[in-house]
């Protein structure tokens, strides 16, 4: 398993509220984005507690399994790991008045070898990118998706309109949250994406896979994608995992 990632702040924001994490051991590997929300710096606080929760975990239980127990699915063990981060920015949030109301979007994907589960709460997407075409595997938790759903917007009003940043549901927000879970495997010559909406905001999925579909150099995948969104304005922080399975 290849891997590379970023973080950008943009060009219009001060701080950067997103943040990620990519570990690797010999049989389990953990990728994760997550973009904060909250006044005060305090989206940069949550996102980063969910990093600090989520590696806490993955290094104790994880890192070191040969193989995985029979009673402990990727799903489940991924659901453990999330409902913490959730604990701790919830009770974090109710202890400093600064950070009352302080979440994150989560989109995290653990890998048993080709095996992988993706826990996902906001708007941040995973993506499988195949040599023939992109498809989303992520369902965003936010008030446009609902719209869109709905019939009351088009899949092209979603990323121009006035509230498609309010979110239906976030990590930290409510002392216990459900995830949403995609299973897969990674197949040779496949590459999961794992995304904040400051790139998915301003790129079309097309331009996404035109960009990451030559994977032969994943870190200038990642800036050619960061730059085009910069390009157009950089509204808001970019950040971008890649995890490709190659043989090279």
């Amino acid at each position: 398993m290849y891997y590379y990632g970023k973080t950008d702040k943009g060009r219009a924001r001060s701080i950067n509220e997103d943040s990620f994490l990519m570990l690797a051991s010999a049989l389990c590997c953990f990728f994760m984005v997550a973009d904060g929300m909250g006044g005060h710096a305090a989206g940069e606080v949550a996102s980063k507690m969910a990093v600090t929760s989520m590696k806490r975990d993955f290094l104790e239980e994880y890192a070191t399994l040969e193989y995985l127990p029979e009673n402990k699915s990727l799903q489940v063990s991924l659901a453990g790991m999330i409902a913490k981060a959730n604990s701790l920015i919830w009770e974090a949030s109710l202890r400093q008045k600064e950070q009352q109301g302080m979440g994150t979007t989560l989109t995290a994907a653990l890998f048993f070898g080709e095996e992988y589960c993706i826990g996902q709460i906001g708007d941040s997407r995973g993506y499988l990118i195949k040599p023939d075409g992109i498809i989303q595997l992520t369902r965003d938790h936010s008030l446009v998706k609902e719209m869109m759903d709905n019939g009351q917007i088009s899949k092209q009003d979603m990323h121009s309109h006035p509230k498609r940043n309010i979110l239906t549901k976030a990590l930290g927000t409510e002392p216990h949250i459900e995830p949403d879970f995609y299973k897969g495997t990674l197949k040779l010559g496949e590459t999961l994406l794992l995304c904040t909406d400051g790139l998915t905001n301003l790129l079309s999925e097309e331009e996404i896979f035109r960009t990451a579909k030559d994977v032969s150099c994943k870190e200038k995948v990642i800036q050619d994608l960061i730059a085009t969104a910069n390009d157009r304005g950089g509204h808001d922080n970019i950040t971008v995992v890649l995890i490709q399975n190659s043989v090279s």
